[in-house]
Order: structure tokens, then C-alpha cells, then sequence
């Protein structure tokens, strides 16, 4: 008897739905990546905000981009294609309605532009309209097919010939990646360019970009995890409207999630969780005297508090049902990978470095705790430092040159 999970449903439309939106979605990320190399003059990208991506320039002006996949049966894109009728409609719409910010719009597809040289056909070509446009000043400077083209789509749009014009003078006719190999191609060839990719083997650069993706993919919906979105208000303003700044992916964000797609490339076994937990020592003596050893003597009280704080925070993570174990292994070892490496670049600056340790540390977790990185179960900034507490109350950090603790341990 067949199974209804024998074999894929070839024609399930839903498919073909999420293939396109994560189309889209990529495209963003490449943009993104740009952004990031500072190769596109972008200081944000914003998803699904009036445009399919919206482009935020650093002269406060703005790019348009709509992004269409087409099967390659259907052919190159025409003028008289009903998606590229509307996405040159809506470019025209938005022109309208915010008059003087849009810089450059752009019609981004997989699929190729007709450039054909076909007398039935060649008025069809957006790639002729568009070169001929770029050379004329007015659209009475038209003529032959890219005029034939032209009327058409002011017939298709209802809108003025000097309205039309004025979008195609900013137009861009974009071939991005194929539809079949995109996630390769930013793999391989948009990713690799951000420095702190470079050196990444391929399953790292696949992560990457998975984690990447998702952030694009969460802007594009109506969707916060800031809980001041119960208490905002509709009218409110746009930096303070939750729902619109979810929006917003800016180079800081992609490097945050770089980052913690990063730190997850390393993943330590749970035996490497040694810490010695729920032991009952409040005063951390060992601590106190490691941290006046390093010229850290009134940074003591805090960090003392923030141990039993992780201490507390480690127990609950480690008896947690499934991976627990292993997460408290993760917190435990990142943390003490950041130890030794800021401890290393402190102690070549100077002869007393608890100082300039603790402050390299404390930049370091903040921006792991940023992330969010489930690499250390989500923990908050204030644990990741109780963590290095605790790890230095072990003798696993130090903050000076290794001392004699005599009988304190």
C-alpha cells in the first residue's frame, strides 16, 4: 500500500512560496554583506518596509529593491510581464509618496533581461528601454521601440510620461544569483569577504549563513522580542516603535550574529565542565587575594557577586533535562578561552594588567551576551563575568603573575 511519504510532492505551491521569500531574504543578506564591507554607501537595511528591501544610505537618502524569482522556462523579463509591470507601478507609488528620499530603485531577479534585437519584440526589452532612457533628458527625446516600450508601460501604470521617467532615470535592472545555487554562491563568494570570514571552513561559512538568513528572515516579519512593544503605543514614534526598529538590520547585527555563529563552530565536550559548583564558599578568599594580586582589589565585591550569581545560573543550566551538561561546559570554556586570550594581551602591555584584563574581559562577554548566543545558553552579561569568577576561584585565571596562596585554597 503507498504512503503519502513515499516520495516529494513535486507540485505543493507552498514549497515554491518559501523558496522564493528565502530568495528574497538572501538577496538582503547580500546587501547586508556590502554594508558590512562598507562597499555600499548603507548605514541599515530594513525588510519588508514598504519595499521588498529598503536600503538607508548614509545620506539619509534611500535604494528601493524589489525581488522577483522566475522559473527559467518562462524566459528573460519583458516589459510587458505582468510582476515587472507592478513592481515598476509600486516604484512609481512610493516615488509619490516620499518625493525626494528614494536615490535608486532596483528590480533584482535570477532571471535575465531581454536585450533582444527581434524587430516584433525588441520594443519589449526593458534593458533597451532603460540604456535609452539613460541618454535621453525628457521622454519627447524618445523614439522608435524604446518610445513603443514606454507608452506601454504609461498605458499599463496610468500615470504621467514625465512621472515614469523620472523612476527610470534611478532604475536599476539587476541579475542577482540563480535561483538553484544562491546559497552556495554567498557561501562561497559574498560570504569569504567579510574578514572575520575568511579563514572559516565551509561547515563554518554554512552555519554562518544560516544564522545570518534567520536574522534576515525575523526582520522581514512583524515581530519584536523587545517587551516595550506592549507598551507603545500605534502613533508612537519611529525609534521608539519596537515592531518598526525590528525591521532594521544594521552592520552591528551582522557582526553579532558572525560572532555567535562563531562561537557555536566550537563546541566542547560536556566533560570539560569541572567547575566546582554549589560548594558553600560565599567569601571567594582565593578570588579576593588573586584580584588584589592584580591591582583589583576594589573590583573584588562585585565580581564576588556576580560568581555566586553564575554559580546559581551554572547549577540551574547543568541540571537541565537533554544537553544541560554540555551547555555548562560551553558557558564554562568559552569563558575561560576569552580569559586566556585577554590575559595574554594584557600581561605584554604591562607588569600590573589586572586592570586593562578585566576591562578587555568585561568588552569581550558584553558582546557575547549581546548575541544572545545559545553557545552559552543565553546567558546574561552578568553571569559570563560571574563565570570568569568563579573560574579564577579555581586557579583556572588569573589577574597577575601566579602567587603563592599559602593555606587559603
Amino acid at each position: 500500500m503507498r504512503s503519502p511519504i513515499d516520495s516529494r510532492h513535486s507540485s505543493d505551491p507552498g514549497d515554491e512560496v518559501i523558496r522564493k521569500f528565502r530568495y528574497q531574504h538572501a538577496y538582503g543578506l547580500i546587501l547586508a554583506i556590502h554594508m558590512v564591507n562598507q562597499t555600499r554607501p548603507y548605514r541599515a537595511i530594513w525588510c519588508e518596509q514598504h519595499e521588498d528591501l529598503l536600503a538607508e544610505r548614509n545620506d539619509d537618502l534611500f535604494e528601493a529593491f524589489q525581488v522577483k524569482t522566475r522559473k527559467q522556462e518562462t524566459g528573460a523579463w519583458k516589459v510587458n510581464d505582468e510582476a515587472f509591470v507592478k513592481s515598476i507601478g509600486r516604484f512609481v507609488e512610493f516615488d509619490a509618496e516620499y518625493p525626494g528620499k528614494i536615490a535608486r530603485f532596483n528590480f533584482v531577479s535570477n532571471a535575465e533581461f531581454s536585450d533582444t534585437e527581434s524587430t516584433r519584440t525588441v520594443h519589449l526589452s526593458p534593458t533597451k528601454l532603460l540604456k535609452a532612457v539613460m541618454e535621453c533628458n525628457a521622454p519627447a527625446e524618445l523614439s522608435d521601440s524604446p518610445l513603443k516600450g514606454f507608452r506601454a508601460l504609461v498605458s499599463a501604470l496610468g500615470c504621467l510620461d514625465a512621472v515614469l521617467f523620472a523612476v527610470f532615470k534611478r532604475l536599476e535592472l539587476v541579475q542577482g544569483p540563480t535561483e538553484r545555487a544562491f546559497e552556495d554562491e554567498i557561501c562561497q563568494t559574498h560570504l569569504p569577504s567579510i574578514n572575520r570570514c575568511k579563514a572559516l571552513s565551509a561547515a563554518s561559512l554554512s552555519r554562518v549563513f544560516s544564522a545570518l538568513l534567520a536574522r534576515m528572515e525575523a526582520a522581514a516579519c512583524l515581530h519584536s522580542k523587545d517587551p516595550l512593544k506592549h507598551c507603545v503605543g500605534i502613533a508612537s514614534s519611529r525609534d521608539a516603535d519596537p515592531y518598526l526598529q525590528a525591521k532594521r538590520v544594521t552592520p552591528n547585527d551582522i557582526e553579532l550574529v558572525i560572532q555567535d555563529a562563531c562561537y557555536n563552530a566550537v563546541q566542547y565536550p560536556e566533560e570539560l565542565a569541572t567547575l566546582s559548583l554549589n560548594s558553600g564558599r560565599v567569601d571567594r578568599p582565593v578570588l579576593k587575594r588573586k584580584m588584589e594580586a592584580g591591582g583589583l582589589s576594589a573590583s573584588f565585591e562585585p565580581m564576588r557577586r556576580k560568581a555566586l550569581t553564575a554559580e546559581y545560573a551554572l547549577i540551574e543550566l547543568g541540571t537541565r533535562s537533554g544537553d544541560g551538561r554540555k551547555l555548562q561546559a560551553q558557558l564554562e570554556n568559552v569563558v575561560m578561552s576569552e580569559c586566556d586570550e585577554a590575559y595574554l594581551r594584557a600581561k605584554c602591555e604591562s607588569s600590573l594588567f589586572g586592570a586593562p584584563m578585566l576591562i578587555d574581559l568585561q568588552e569581550r562577554m558584553k558582546r557575547i551576551a549581546a548575541a544572545g548566543s545559545m553557545n552559552v545558553g543565553g546567558q546574561p552579561y552578568e553571569v559570563l563575568v560571574g563565570a570568569a569568577g568563579l573560574l579564577s576561584d579555581e586557579c583556572k585565571v588569573w589577574w597577575s603573575e601566579q602567587i603563592p596562596l599559602g593555606d587559603i585554597q
